[in-house]
């Protein structure tokens, strides 16, 4: 074990997977498609909120990345 010696250099290989603004708009409008037809009349309390909880997210994610969308299309008109 004296003698191991230990590797300078990290692997160079690394994978990063970097989402756009239009997959999080994907991912969030898949999460409201698929609660949008329960009846929230008819679930238990717990998932109501839980339904509930995942549309005001995809909401607010949609907004956001909305937001961004606009504002890398339009920042020269401010200018």
């Amino acid at each position: 074990m004296e003698n191991e010696e230990l590797p300078n250099e990290l692997p160079e290989e690394y994978q990063f997977e970097f989402l756009s603004h239009s997959d999080y708009i994907q991912a969030a409008y898949f999460a409201l498609s698929s609660v949008d037809d329960v009846d929230t009349e008819i679930v238990s309390e717990t998932m109501r909120k839980r339904i509930f909880r995942i549309k005001r997210k995809s909401i607010k994610i949609i907004d956001y990345c909305l937001s961004e969308l606009y504002n890398e299309l339009f920042d020269d008109e401010l200018e």
